[in-house]
């Protein structure tokens, strides 16, 4: 990534409300990943296939392959099939059998509108709900119904405090449970004259108000 990345270990950024600064990315230990592996039954290993948009994401493709190489490393064979978003996530969402999700695992990125990281709880984590718009990017089809029940209780919870607390233990629980695998958080860039600043935005997005005139 050039430099233009953190090592992530939790969907919020730092910065963004809900963030838990308690929260570390994951050492690399390649012996205690196959320690692991095997415990789980899975000692002779896998394959698999990432999957991943190819027009998306800075740098998605790489990313994909390097992910690969250090599973196959571990003993997961894993190749990596990049398609256009155009019918990426149409597969994604329902390409598989019956209207299911096709893909067993793949790379995404996922921000938030909202200002803080209960947004992307509900839309990623919470069990699918289609009455109440809760789940709908949940592909993986994760379920854990004590997070479910304490998200809810922070979706109505006004006390910012309090519900903060709510956001960093669900972020606590989810990782946990390694409800996904987080990878790391992109660095945004913008570039321009000498006589002009900017407000910068977590959501990548470039409003003409947050761009200033620098003072003679």
């Amino acid at each position: 990534m050039d430099n233009q990345a953190v090592a992530s270990g939790q969907i919020a950024t730092p910065g963004m409300f809900g963030h838990n600064p308690d929260i570390q990315p994951t050492a690399f230990d390649l012996d205690g990943a196959k320690a692991l592996l095997a415990q789980a039954g899975y000692g002779d290993g896998f394959a698999l296939t990432l999957h991943g948009p190819s027009d998306r994401l800075i740098n998605g493709v790489q990313v994909m392959e390097a992910v690969a190489q250090m599973w196959t490393r571990l003993g997961i064979k894993t190749g990596v099939e990049s398609v256009p978003s155009s019918t990426y996530f149409s597969r994604k969402g329902g390409g598989g059998e019956r209207g299911t999700p096709e893909f067993s695992i793949s790379l995404d990125g996922f921000g938030t509108a909202t200002g803080e990281t209960m947004s992307q709880h509900w839309m990623l984590l919470h069990q699918t709900n289609r009455e109440r718009s809760l789940g709908h990017a949940n592909y993986g089809r994760y379920t854990n119904i004590r997070i479910d029940s304490l998200l809810d209780e922070a979706m109505l919870t006004i006390d910012s405090a309090q519900r903060e607390k709510m956001l960093h233990e669900i972020s606590r629980m989810y990782m946990e449970d390694v409800a996904l695998i987080p990878l790391h958080w992109q660095m945004n860039v913008w570039a321009m004259r000498d006589d002009l600043s900017l407000d910068p935005s977590l959501m990548e997005v470039t409003h003409a108000m947050r761009i200033k005139r620098k003072a003679n």
